[in-house]
């Protein structure tokens, strides 16, 4: 309930920041950690804001599944990389794509982490 809770924060702060335009004129962000959680909800925020989306994650399963979902529900272009953070390789290559793909990034939302359970 507590994660839950702090998604619903962060999604509504998003919405009064979207809402009063605060990202006027931007058009591309990215966000990483994006297949699940809070970087799934916050990725949603921006693609219904109509922002175009470089989404990175390990599981590439999930994340392209996502990824189409918002490609096809918000009509927004995305691209979708596996990436893991701790692989040098996987972020050049997913730095490289973005750099392929659009001139200049507006938004970074870095999100990627892992969980690990106390004793």
């Amino acid at each position: 309930m507590f994660c839950n809770g702090i998604a619903y924060l962060l999604w509504l702060n998003c919405t009064i920041l979207t809402t009063k335009r605060y990202f006027y004129g931007m058009k591309t962000v990215v966000v990483t950690g994006a297949s699940k959680g809070i970087g799934a909800a916050i990725a949603e925020k921006f693609a219904s804001e109509g922002f175009a989306l470089a989404l990175c994650a390990r599981n590439k399963k999930d994340l392209e599944k996502f990824a189409r979902y918002l490609a096809q529900q918000y009509s927004v272009d995305v691209l979708a990389m596996p990436c893991d953070m701790t692989k040098t390789k996987d972020l050049e290559n997913f730095a490289q794509a973005i750099h392929n793909k659009w001139q200049s990034i507006d938004v970074l939302v870095n999100n990627a982490g892992i969980f690990i359970p106390g004793k």
